[in-house]
């Protein structure tokens, strides 16, 4: 075999190793390693010589190495790897014992050498090593994160969580750190039952620790079990002395959950507590966002409930007033009044009111603006609507709102049949720094294109008419203007658009069978089209909230994910998928 320079050398060598040419590799690397001891040299060589089998001569170059580097015990440890792989487990056990418990050493010695241990795969003596260590040092707090680290890695539950909970005992400040590792390792149901009833048996010796009540409210709240999560906040809230604030806190995960009944007792608990305690308004104003979006969640609700609704905002503004401190309340009320109840001259009111107090952010007042755009829009005050809309654009340019304002009088023209105009808005706004804006914008526009390429704008403004009257629930009216599309321009490029239009119309009607057939024509005969996503979304959440058809919704939020990965749902479909899938929560 030539000789070359030492880096055509090592080149040499690498690739005979990369090749499996052991033997070939070998020759080089000896040469190459009786010039220079580098890892990488080392590795291969060491590597090399265990696949032929010559495990004597890999051991002496190991204890060469090793001599070299003293400090690095990775070389120490390879000693007794090959013989190891010699099949000499007792001569290696021997040898390993030997070094773990030669001497009293330091923690930095026992942390090296367990790392070494780890890195060969050896990690039954890389634990030993750590419980050798605890008994020569006479300390038992050593190396819990690492001890649980290892039992994880090796699949034992058991001792993965002893660790975890041996750091809390030791350290309450590690906490947090616990909490990201035990979700990291305990991925299964079984796994997370376990950890409970540690913790339980833990708390139950100590019973003075609270931090054993704080892992626990966490741990249900992985489990989704609120109710339970609430019995354990409550406890923290009263041995601490805080006023609710855990319990608030726990409230908002309920509420980010859909667990809205339970949100509203922890709400109602609070405030029970007593008007003067700190959290005492945000308690009474959650307890009417809990009841406001319990309501609205399926979206099944009858006339009933939602006058009781009304009812619960008159008694929170008869309680606090109507001021600067209330005015987020009036604006939900005025939302309330106006989309479902049919008081549009009530709705206005309460903004109005709204718009003239003085301590109240101007974006507040803008967003104020906006629905009373809406409100007007709803009952036909198309006028009023615009200049609402205008004001906000001119007060908030470059801003969201300014771009939210200026999207709702895009839609507004695109009512009225102004394409030319609603275009040009609509393609300023699809750079609009707001992805959902930019989203809405594009979708508009590309309906408005789509629709209007034959020159012949009647069926697109007869489509924008109906889409209007939805709009201000005026249903009838607008089924039969869809209709006569079909009737007067059979096959037209709007079919896709009409049917996804009668879907919402049947969802606003509280027909949620028929919505879906609407909506499942969409992505079934169009699924490249721009609604196709939009079809597969409601379909989801329909089957998901409405229909409590968890699988169903699972299949068509799954759909959503996979075909249309750019689509402006994906982030919460993947979000909720996972959640109906069971993964414990971030």
């Amino acid at each position: 075999m030539a000789i070359g320079t030492k880096a055509q050398d090592e080149a040499l060598a690498k690739q005979y190793y990369l090749n499996g040419e052991f033997d070939k590799a070998v020759i080089v690397y000896e040469r190459l390693y009786s010039k220079k001891y580098d890892d990488e040299i080392y590795e291969n060589y060491f590597q090399s010589l265990l696949a032929l089998k010559k495990y004597d001569e890999a051991q002496k170059l190991a204890k060469k190495q090793s001599k070299h580097f003293e400090a690095n015990y990775n070389y120490a440890v390879d000693q007794g790897y090959a013989l190891i792989q010699a099949t000499r487990p007792d001569k290696a056990d021997e040898f390993f014992m030997k070094i773990i418990g030669d001497k009293h050493r330091e923690v930095p010695f026992y942390l090296a050498l367990a790392a070494a241990f780890t890195h060969r795969e050896l990690y039954e003596y890389a634990k030993k090593t750590y419980l050798m260590a605890r008994q020569k040092l006479n300390n038992e707090n050593l190396f819990q994160a690492e001890l649980a680290t290892l039992y994880a890695e090796t699949n034992n539950k058991e001792g993965t969580i002893n660790e975890f909970l041996n750091l809390l005992d030791y350290n309450e400040g590690m906490l947090d750190y616990v909490q990201n590792m035990l979700q990291t390792y305990l991925t299964q149901p079984r796994d997370l039952e376990m950890l409970k009833v540690a913790i339980s048996k833990r708390s139950g010796r100590n019973p003075d620790r609270i931090v054993y009540s704080e892992l626990l409210e966490w741990l249900l709240v992985q489990q989704k079990s609120w109710e339970a999560a609430f019995v354990q906040a409550k406890a923290i809230d009263k041995r601490m002395g805080t006023q609710g604030d855990e319990c608030m806190h726990l409230a908002t995960l309920c509420i980010e959950n859909n667990s809205y009944t339970v949100a509203y007792n922890i709400y109602q608990y609070v405030a029970s507590l007593g008007k003067y305690k700190s959290n005492y308004l945000q308690a009474r104003e959650g307890m009417l966002d809990a009841s406001t979006k319990k309501t609205f969640y399926s979206g099944i609700f009858t006339q009933e409930e939602l006058i009781a609704l009304k009812q619960d905002y008159l008694n929170f503004l008869n309680e606090f007033g109507s001021n600067e401190s209330t005015a987020d309340v009036m604006k939900n009320l005025a939302q309330l009044e106006a989309f479902y109840l049919d008081d549009k001259y009530g709705a206005s009111t309460l903004l109005d009111q709204v718009l003239i107090l003085g301590n109240v952010r101007q974006s507040f007042k803008a967003e104020c603006k906006l629905l009373l755009g809406d409100i007007k829009l709803l009952n036909g005050d198309e006028w009023e609507a615009a200049l609402l809309y205008g004001q906000v654009d001119k007060d908030f340019k470059e801003d969201p709102l300014g771009q939210e304002a200026k999207f709702r009088n895009a839609r507004l023209s695109f009512y009225q049949g102004d394409f030319a105009w609603a275009q040009a808005q609509l393609d300023i706004l699809k750079t609009a720094t707001s992805q959902l804006i930019s989203n809405n914008a594009i979708d508009l526009s590309l309906e408005i294109q789509d629709n209007i390429a034959d020159s012949n704008f009647v069926p697109l403004e007869m489509y924008a008419a109906a889409d209007l009257l939805i709009y201000q629930n005026k249903f009838e009216a607008a089924i039969k203007k869809l209709d006569s599309i079909n009737i007067l321009f059979p096959g037209h490029s709007l079919n896709d658009d009409i049917l996804f239009s009668k879907g919402k119309l049947m969802a606003k009607q509280h027909n949620y069978t028929k919505a879906c057939e609407y909506f499942k024509q969409v992505y079934d005969k169009a699924p490249e089209d721009i609604l196709a996503d939009n079809a597969l979304w409601e379909l989801a959440q329909i089957y998901d909230k409405t229909l409590n058809s968890p699988e169903k919704a699972k299949e068509y939020f799954e759909i959503l994910i996979l075909k249309y990965p750019g689509s402006m749902f994906t982030v919460d479909a993947r979000k909720r998928y996972r959640q109906l899938r069971g993964d414990i929560l971030d």
